[in-house]
């Protein structure tokens, strides 16, 4: 077993289109990324087509397998999982999130881009905290299929979002410290 982190790993995320209504990503997953909790979106459809490599993914109880020019949809309400790359080579494949609102989708993607740029992902996607809060409030559209909505709504993700500011405040005070610390070669 290899801890993906103590490698170099190749992972991107980039936003190819961002229209009324929908947004389209297109992501490369590193052998043994994806996203590993099932969850299901409230109101939106997501769309997934396998440009090369092999994906792995499973929705409600049907696992499923897709190679390059294939392509599955998730519609909203129906709990998913993946897509993984369970192979041995890269994934690269296209990501499209419909919904009414996109304000939210439009964060996740930004937050998502700035995340694996600053290797701060978890195996190609955002720590479940993170997400969590990007979907916290009016705009909760992702919940987990295990816990009650209510508990997830009123405790769950305000909880996340609460942790992750902290963790943004902690981690600009120390990016402050750093910067403002004398440099020890110049004092040598």
């Amino acid at each position: 077993h290899r801890d993906l982190h103590s490698f170099p790993t190749r992972r991107s995320s980039d936003l190819i289109a961002a229209g009324h209504g929908a947004v389209k990503l297109r992501r490369i997953y590193a052998p043994g990324m994806g996203f590993r909790v099932p969850h299901v979106h409230l109101m939106l459809d997501e769309t997934f087509r396998v440009e090369y490599g092999v994906a792995d993914f499973r929705i409600g109880h049907r696992p499923a397998r897709l190679a390059a020019g294939e392509e599955f949809r998730v519609p909203r309400y129906e709990m998913h999982l993946g897509p993984l790359n369970r192979s041995t080579s890269d994934l690269m494949f296209t990501q499209t999130l419909e919904a009414t609102r996109t304000a939210h989708i439009r964060r996740y993607a930004e937050t998502l881009a700035r995340y694996i740029e600053e290797e701060r992902d978890v195996h190609g996607d955002l720590p479940p905290t993170v997400a969590a809060a990007i979907f916290a409030g009016k705009d909760q559209e992702t919940v987990l299929p295990v816990l009650p909505q209510g508990f997830q709504r009123n405790v769950l993700f305000p909880l996340a979002r609460t942790v992750e500011r902290r963790r943004e405040e902690y981690r600009r005070q120390r990016e402050q410290r750093v910067k403002a610390a004398p440099d020890a070669w110049e004092d040598w």
